[in-house]
């Protein structure tokens, strides 16, 4: 049995992230049998949109992620970690990765959940530096992870998971079909250049 701890901005907004942890979580308690620890660096609601099983623990760092808080947060998670005996760390999304460097912890994965072009040139400099020091990288797409690859030779491709059955596919031309809010990050923008 392994302990798992994911790193996040929050658990409690309802989105393709919180999602994606939820799926996790609960499989490496209900499947692997796993410790699993969320650590959400603030709560903007009662309690996490998705369902999670009864003995993942949420901790709530009650921090905003801003500069001056890095050093409170790492310490925080450092501290946890120990508590813990955390084997493992997912950081999910490129900001809360930037952190991951600085965490103390055997298995540090760095899970990116938006397209390697989404963040600024400045945040992407800092990326290309701070994964090469992290264990891994998991990235969405085959095409992001030949980006990641240039940085960590540890780099995988794991599709974000889905909580339902897929439908029947049909083979059809010219038909694209894309889910998600539209902000930049998404990258709706250069799929219509399409």
């Amino acid at each position: 049995m392994k302990n798992i701890a994911f790193i996040t901005r929050d658990i409690t907004t309802h989105g393709g992230t919180q999602r994606v942890i939820s799926v996790l979580a609960n499989a490496f308690i209900n499947i692997l049998n796993h410790k699993v620890f969320i650590y959400s660096l603030r709560h903007s609601e009662n309690k996490p949109k998705y369902e999670l099983d009864s003995s993942i623990k949420i901790i709530n760092l009650d921090l905003d992620y801003k500069p001056s808080n890095f050093f409170t947060i790492i310490k925080s998670i450092n501290k946890l970690n120990y508590n813990n005996s955390v084997d493992t760390v997912l950081g999910i999304g490129c900001y809360i990765n930037l952190l991951l460097p600085f965490i103390k912890c055997p298995n540090r994965l760095a899970c990116e959940h938006s397209s390697y072009d989404s963040p600024s040139l400045k945040v992407r400099i800092i990326r290309r530096f701070a994964y090469k020091f992290v264990e891994g990288v998991i990235s969405l797409t085959k095409e992001d992870k030949k980006h990641y690859l240039k940085m960590n030779s540890n780099t995988y491709v794991i599709p974000n998971p889905i909580p339902f059955e897929a439908c029947q596919y049909y083979n059809r031309k010219n038909i694209v079909v894309s889910i998600g809010r539209l902000d930049k990050n998404k990258g709706i923008d250069r799929l219509l250049d399409i």
